[in-house]
């Protein structure tokens, strides 16, 4: 089971873009805060390292995160849509009831995470790396997930409908509890993924097989 924040006692604070600010001038990461109910659509965390936080009810939509890292980190009830996460580090982090719709996280690095109850719907996921992710309940819809590295994927409900899995190898990853139709995937990715009969009728047709 993945561990998430240590025994520190958490500051709470009501502005990131201060303590950003703040981590910037004096070369520092930002760690054991908790902020709250946060509001702010042009946030620029560019290059910030963010360790032992949480995020709880916050909006940061059309905010800049890329190269930023997350290092036991928690998302709560917020909503970071539209965001820029790409080549930013998820680590031993747990994203709960949260929006990333649309969200870049392209060359991301994603390891030790739980996604639950949270939606990723038209996100951008390709190039990633992921070990030991576990995605559960959760809305996946017309995501982007090319040319990426999934190892150790767990997956419990998620809805994949019209996603697309170029060059991503899908060996060993169980699909069966998802809904995967209109899915997009290079026929050489099928082997050694797991489906129910349903979903193997559906990926039939990828293959060109005619079933009467």
């Amino acid at each position: 089971m993945i561990k998430y924040l240590k025994n520190e006692i958490l500051e709470t604070s009501k502005n990131i873009a201060e303590r950003v600010n703040n981590a910037r001038i004096n070369e520092e990461d930002i760690k054991n805060v908790e902020f709250i109910e946060y509001i702010d659509n042009e946030l620029d965390s560019y290059n910030i390292e963010f360790s032992n936080v949480i995020f709880k009810n916050c909006i940061c939509q059309n905010s800049n995160f890329n190269k930023a890292e997350f290092t036991n980190v928690i998302f709560e009830n917020c909503d970071f849509s539209n965001c820029d996460f790409s080549e930013t580090s998820f680590i031993k982090t747990k994203i709960k009831n949260c929006k990333f719709i649309g969200s870049n996280l392209t060359e991301s690095i994603i390891y030790d995470t739980e996604i639950i109850e949270s939606i990723f719907e038209y996100a951008n996921l390709s190039n990633t790396k992921c070990k030991n992710l576990k995605i559960e309940n959760s809305n996946f819809q017309v995501v982007s997930i090319n040319q990426s590295n999934l190892n150790q994927l767990i997956l419990n409900n998620v809805n994949f409908q019209k996603s697309q899995f170029f060059k991503t190898k899908l060996n060993k990853i169980d699909f069966t509890t998802c809904n995967i139709s209109g899915i997009t995937v290079d026929i050489n990715d099928l082997k050694g993924m797991i489906v129910n009969e349903y979903q193997a009728l559906e990926l039939s047709n990828l293959l060109g097989i005619i079933i009467r």
